[in-house]
This record gives C-alpha cells, structure tokens and sequence, in this order.
C-alpha cells in the first residue's frame, strides 16, 4: 500500500458562506489501494474540538468532537444525505461515521 501524507498546519478559507482564515493542526492522508483509493483528513483545533473524515468509493464519513456537530448528522434524513453526480461525477453519500474509526487512523498515522 502506498500513501501521501501531510501533516501540520492545514489552512481553512471557509466554510459554507463563513470566512475564516485559519491554520489549525491536522493531517491529510491518500492511500492507494487496489480497491479504490482512500481520503482522510483530520483536523484537531484542539483535544475537545476535533474533525474526522473519510472518503471512500461514494462514501463519506465524519465524526467529531463535537456533539452539536455530530448530532446534525444524525438527525438528517437518509434521502437528504445523498448527493447525485452530474455526468462526469460519481453519486455519493454522507454519513456519521464513529470514535473508533478515528481513533484507527490516528494509531495507524500516528498524529
């Protein structure tokens, strides 16, 4: 298995129509299997407020720290967390990931 790892300050321009303008720690990693490739990025403002995400064929997965983020997932109906592709994109779909998924990738790329 071959990966491209990042790792330290990561800069955030926005998010949704909030700019922000930051660098906070984190660390972006790219696995290449032959199973498709695998996407995660991690972000720790700190040990409380702390972002997980994963991306595998169609699949995203996030998880956080934060209950209040953790709960919107939660309470968004199945059919709205689906996102259909336009011609040249794949569908793909989002969901509440877990602790322990993060907490893998953070044994297994040591943070």
């Amino acid at each position: 298995m071959e990966s491209f790892i990042s790792e330290g300050d990561i800069g955030i321009a926005s998010i949704g129509k909030n700019q922000f303008f930051r660098k906070v720690p984190g660390k972006f990693v790219v696995e290449k299997k032959a199973s498709g490739d695998i996407i995660h990025l991690y972000l720790e403002i700190n040990d409380a407020n702390w972002y997980y995400f994963t991306y595998k064929r169609g699949l995203l997965q996030t998880y956080s720290g934060s209950k209040e983020f953790n709960g919107i997932l939660l309470e968004e109906k199945e059919d709205k967390r689906k996102v259909a592709g336009d011609k040249k994109e794949d569908d793909y779909m989002y969901m509440l990931g877990s602790r322990s998924k993060r907490n893998i990738f953070l044994d297994q790329f040591a943070f």
